[in-house]
């Protein structure tokens, strides 16, 4: 395949668990371990996704994200962190600002890795099992535009297809970072299928309804 994929992390055990989670799966994947290096591969290649780290030495994750967003208007970045809520007003403001992101929460296993980065460059949604459910939440990270995009193609799937025999959720990760972290978000945009357990989750496309196909 030729989706390109950049991970900017200091810490040398992340990007090879990146490495090791994606080699099979035929993108082109390049680390970085500082900021700076990551602003220079993009000078140089178009990526598809970035994960990018928030607490760095040097040029932290929100400085990084600043600048890339310079000439990178659309590249979904993710960023993973075990302290969003240490920089919570920060990345309120960067996305007040105009600027989006997704979040992800540290530690993030194999089977993240690969459901996100499928999510986002297949449109392929997390396999799930059991019976068909009702009760929906969905996770987003902040009022964006992509977001409300998200929430609205959501909200059309569901509707023409579980008209009236559903409930759904709304949950800024921004405004309440305790509620992802207990619920485990994996990454946002993210829905939970939670009625009955055990819970489900899907990360994608949600403008063609292709989730459905799973209920």
């Amino acid at each position: 395949m030729d989706k390109r994929i950049l991970v900017i992390d200091d810490m040398e055990d992340v990007r090879k668990s990146f490495a090791m989670a994606l080699e099979d799966l035929r993108y082109q994947l390049d680390t970085a371990e500082s900021g700076e290096k990551g602003l220079d591969l993009v000078k140089d290649h178009h990526y598809d996704l970035i994960f990018l780290d928030l607490k760095m030495p040097g040029m932290n994750g929100i400085e990084t994200l600043k600048k890339l967003r310079k000439t990178e208007k659309d590249v979904p970045v993710y960023i993973i962190t075990a302290f969003y809520r240490e920089f919570l007003e920060q990345l309120k403001s960067v996305q007040e600002d105009g600027i989006s992101f997704e979040i992800v929460e540290k530690p993030i296993g194999r089977d993240s890795i690969i459901n996100i980065t499928k999510g986002i460059l297949e449109g392929t949604q997390i396999k799930i099992t059991g019976e068909p459910k009702y009760k929906f939440e969905f996770y987003i990270s902040g009022q964006t535009q992509r977001s409300l995009k998200a929430v609205k193609d959501l909200k059309t799937s569901l509707e023409a297809k579980l008209k009236g025999q559903y409930s759904l959720g709304i949950m800024d990760v921004l405004e309440s970072p305790q509620s992802a972290f207990e619920n485990v978000v994996i990454g946002t945009p993210t829905l939970i299928k939670t009625s009955p357990p055990p819970e489900q989750r899907f990360i994608g496309d949600f403008s063609k309804g292709q989730f459905l196909k799973l209920l």
